[in-house]
């Protein structure tokens, strides 16, 4: 047994073994994280392997590594052998891993400024110093971490590159500032000089603007231009132009309101601001009069309905409604023709100043009668669909005040369906604010 053996070992040991003739990297200095392009040539092997990672590339020349610190660099290559396993043979290199600086935060702030305004570059490294340079020239050698205030006169971009000992290259990483003028904008009225309740359009340009507000409680407009407004009292209207980099600028017009004639009352009502999640908006109509105010109720965004309730607390000593007008639903109530129900059979609609529960407010409704004994199904209503109007008209004997909205006391809405829905939940109404002068 052992003659055949030894008579296989040395029939083995006639065949040759792997060879390794070379074994290359493209670069024997690098820093944590780069790559390296090993290369080789190898003879009468099975298998090629290289470590550290046990990366098999049997069949191939060459290979990319990627190295995050130093260690020796193997290419094993092995010929199998019966009886004994396999025949190796190894080469090493040696490949030089540098730590690379690391740059955790590097920041602007403000990252959007005017000309000329400070900004604050903050930066933290890993690094022994770094340097920083701009656009508009180098800003020298500078701490591992610290801050530095700049004021950039144009949109900069700053270029931080972090130095440590060792370090073939430094690890840069770079922030922008944008830089624009301020906005300008410019306000005027179409009148300056009104009795109370009556329409002024406000009107603005500018330039430079992302958007636009007015002061006295109506808010953002975005990018909207005009606005029409009614004054109760002698103001002054301020809009605002917002930059793209935090700039902002203003103008002012001041409008004056005289009252109503001696002997007279005069009703100045202010539109609301919708909120976003309300269905139902009550706003004036540009046809009102300071003795005649016109309302009207409109969705504010797609909604299906079959009817409509409304109940809307006021001072009755204040306000009433407007028997005046011919061909009303009732008194001071009118229907938009159309809006829940386009034909016959007709609306049920009527308004009234409530009794009893509901004394002091004013309690409206309107409903599609059903067409057959299953009803008609709900409509379909657009954004700033009008449903209905309402006209009031000063209490006689009356005294200045608010007449709606009343403390406590908000206006409360529900928009009804068909089939008939006794459990129809309220629908969010904007009102704004009516003032007897």
């Amino acid at each position: 047994m052992r003659a055949a053996l030894l008579l296989l070992a040395l029939a083995f040991g006639c065949q040759k073994g792997p060879v390794i003739d070379s074994f290359s990297a493209d670069r024997t200095s690098v820093e944590a994280g780069d790559v390296v392009t090993l290369s080789w040539v190898v003879r009468n092997a099975d298998d090629v392997v290289i470590d550290p990672g046990g990366l098999v590339v049997t069949g191939q020349s060459s290979t990319q590594l990627t190295l995050l610190q130093t260690a020796p660099v193997t290419l094993t290559a092995r010929k199998r052998a019966p009886f004994v396993g396999h025949v190796i043979a190894r080469r090493s290199i040696s490949i030089a891993v540098a730590p690379r600086a690391l740059v955790p935060l590097f920041s602007a702030r403000p990252s959007q400024v005017p000309p000329g305004a400070r900004v604050t570059l903050s930066w933290k490294t890993s690094g022994d110093s770094v340097t920083i340079d701009s656009d508009a020239g180098s800003l020298g050698q500078q701490a591992a971490q610290g801050s530095l205030t700049v004021t950039p006169s144009a949109t900069t971009l700053y270029t931080l590159r972090a130095h440590q000992s060792g370090s073939l290259q430094p690890a840069p990483i770079a922030v922008r500032v944008r830089v624009a003028q301020p906005p300008s904008v410019h306000l005027t009225a179409d009148q300056l000089a009104v009795t109370a309740g009556q329409v002024v359009t406000l009107r603005w340009t500018g330039a430079g603007a992302l958007g636009f507000g007015l002061d006295n409680g109506i808010g953002y407009l975005a990018s909207a231009t005009s606005l029409a407004v009614r004054p109760a009292q002698t103001t002054t209207y301020r809009v605002t132009a917002y930059g793209p980099a935090g700039g902002t600028a203003t103008d002012a017009v001041t409008v004056a309101v005289s009252g109503p004639a001696p002997g007279t009352r005069a009703l100045s009502y202010r539109d609301p601001t919708v909120p976003a999640g309300a269905v139902l908006a009550l706003v004036q109509d540009p046809s009102s009069t300071p003795s005649l105010l016109v309302l009207r109720l409109v969705t504010t965004r797609a909604v299906a309905a079959g009817g409509l309730a409304l109940t809307l607390p006021l001072d009755v000593t204040r306000a009433v409604l407007d028997a005046s007008a011919a061909g009303d639903a009732s008194p001071g109530f009118s229907v938009s023709v159309g809006a829940i129900d386009p034909g016959p059979p007709p609306l049920a609609a009527k308004a009234v100043l409530g009794a009893g529960l509901l004394a002091g407010s004013l309690v409206l409704g309107l409903a599609a009668k059903a067409r057959s004994a299953g009803g008609t199904p709900d409509v379909q209503l657009a954004a700033g669909t009008e449903l209905c109007r309402v006209r009031l008209v000063p209490a006689p004997s009356s005294q200045p005040g608010v007449v709606f909205p009343l403390a406590g006391a908000p206006a409360r809405a529900v928009l009804t369906h068909l089939p008939r829905d006794p459990n129809a939940l309220p629908s969010p109404i904007a009102v704004g604010t009516l003032t007897l002068l």
